[in-house]
């Protein structure tokens, strides 16, 4: 696989990918969206305002030019009651539905960890739906382990 930073152009890649898991989260849980309400804000204000953002990385994979996968995060501040007050969150790894289990999860995922080095950061963070259990023991296979759970209730 070949990993190359995204550009503008790549907006329409990522957002495919991006609206994937955003589906498939939705049939895991009531709380998530994958409308076209979801589009149209990953569209042009998450990836469209941030693409060019030194703070966010932006990741696409190819196979034989194929897109296969994306790889999205960012620096983010969290707090000086940290050891690492600045982590790399990992927004998404998303890989294509026949291309998973080759291992091209890991290396987006080693290729983001690359780009937050250089960043100077030394911690990765991230978010994953406790019922989307392939995921859950993904990021557990590279390394990350559970450190809370955030907790929701319908007011």
């Amino acid at each position: 696989m070949q990993i190359r930073k995204a550009t503008k152009k790549d907006i329409p890649i990522i957002l495919e990918f991006m609206m994937d898991l955003r589906k498939l989260e939705k049939s895991m849980s009531k709380r998530n969206e994958a409308s076209e309400k979801t589009r149209t804000f990953l569209e042009k204000t998450f990836i469209g305002k941030r693409i060019d953002n030194t703070d966010y990385v932006f990741l696409i994979g190819f196979e034989d030019e194929k897109p296969i996968g994306i790889a999205v995060g960012w620096k983010e501040f969290i707090s000086p009651v940290y050891k690492n007050e600045y982590v790399g969150h990992v927004c998404d790894i998303i890989v294509g539905k026949e291309y998973r289990g080759k291992g091209y999860g890991k290396e987006l995922t080693s290729a983001l960890e690359h780009e937050f080095k250089k960043m100077g950061l030394k911690e990765m963070m991230l978010e994953v739906l406790i019922a989307n259990k392939k995921s859950t023991e993904f990021w557990k296979s590279n390394g990350f382990e559970e450190l809370y759970a955030q907790m929701r209730k319908d007011i």
